[in-house]
């Protein structure tokens, strides 16, 4: 079970550019589930705090389709909590802030889930923008898991994406939602949009699938089909860095992947021990990882690095040899010198035989 969660679509970057953090990983979440007190365990007791694209998923899910269309009757199915009314402990001053800043309810298999006034301004958002995208669905799949199996029928990863759905003409889509400040990529580079789109086509045996990515905090959106002539190269990409994961590890690297790794979160990866035990300002240098599709310009061998002392050398060489040499120009001079007390020499003593005779 760990396995396929570490290998699964939201992790095959981290592993692409450090594949030595899937062991060290691996071993961390070993120790951390005989624990009572885990991350997993802490987020099953607090569910009732879901995240802002969870949030989305339960109003999906609760909202019928043909709702979706009007943003009046999507809002009727939350109600202004007003609880703080009653509360005399609030003072007036807080209950100003809390009219200003509504929350909003939406009661589902009766649980309560709270919207405050910019979740709901995303929720809204989000749905307008699947509801543009899907006309009269086959059907609207919320965190749906899916997974991508190899020839031998063998789990190579597992992942949960927030949306696959099939239009009325069989075109397959899925969706992720993003909720940073990070701009959205174009997903067709995108690793962890590959590996989902990899295994929708499998489960759903599609010759395409059409990916999205939409952020409403922003917003941005980027969409891309994926056909099959694209799902051989991408096979082949994840199952190398599953292969490379899962056998001889090369050293870990610093890499921007850094903050997603358990091993950094924890204090355990070797690359960053010494700053761990230090407390150094100065962290390990990053390798930021190269775009898609592209390589590195290969390196001259017989080219050496040049020293700012030796470039200052070699600028005032260039320099001497732009300019005429002192000693040349003095020896110019002599020359002509030379020959003019030879003629003056001549003169005089044509001048002085004329005088005798």
């Amino acid at each position: 079970m760990v396995k396929h969660h570490l290998l699964g679509p939201s992790r095959l970057e981290t592993r692409q550019v450090c594949p030595a953090s899937y062991k060290m990983e691996k071993e961390l979440m070993e120790k951390l589930e005989q624990e009572q007190n885990t991350k997993r365990k802490h987020k099953e007791n607090t569910d009732i705090f879901p995240s802002l694209q969870e949030l989305f998923g339960i109003a999906i899910e609760f909202i019928p389709h043909d709702k979706w269309s009007d943003g009046r009757q999507i809002k009727s199915f939350f109600k202004r909590d007003k609880s703080y009314l009653e509360d005399e402990d609030m003072t007036e001053r807080e209950k100003e802030i809390e009219r200003e800043n509504p929350t909003y309810i939406l009661k589902k298999n009766d649980k309560e889930y709270y919207y405050d006034k910019e979740d709901l301004e995303y929720t809204l958002k989000t749905i307008k923008h699947l509801s543009s995208r899907v006309k009269n669905p086959q059907f609207i799949h919320v965190n749906e898991r899916l997974e991508y199996k190899n020839k031998n029928g063998e789990v190579l990863y597992f992942g949960t994406i927030n949306v696959v759905a099939m239009d009325q003409d069989g075109q397959l889509m899925i969706f992720k939602w993003k909720t940073g400040i990070d701009d959205i990529d174009e997903i067709e580079y995108d690793l962890q949009i590959q590996a989902y789109v990899l295994a929708a086509m499998q489960k759903y045996n599609a010759e395409s699938c059409k990916a999205f990515a939409y952020n409403p905090r922003t917003p941005q959106r980027n969409s891309h089909t994926f056909t099959r002539k694209e799902k051989g190269k991408i096979e082949k990409e994840i199952q190398r860095i599953i292969s490379t994961c899962t056998g001889v590890c090369p050293p870990t690297v610093p890499t921007g992947q850094c903050d997603y790794c358990l091993g950094y979160q924890h204090k355990i990866c070797p690359e960053w021990r010494e700053y761990y035990e230090e407390d150094k300002d100065t962290k390990p240098e990053i390798v930021e990882k190269e775009p898609p599709e592209t390589q590195e310009e290969p390196k001259n061998e017989y080219v050496e690095e040049i020293s700012p002392e030796s470039e200052k050398i070699e600028e005032e060489t260039q320099q001497d040899q732009d300019e005429p040499e002192t000693s040349e120009v003095f020896d110019y001079f002599e020359k002509i010198g030379g020959i003019l007390i030879v003629v003056g020499l001549i003169f005089a003593f044509l001048i002085l035989l004329a005088i005798a005779t």
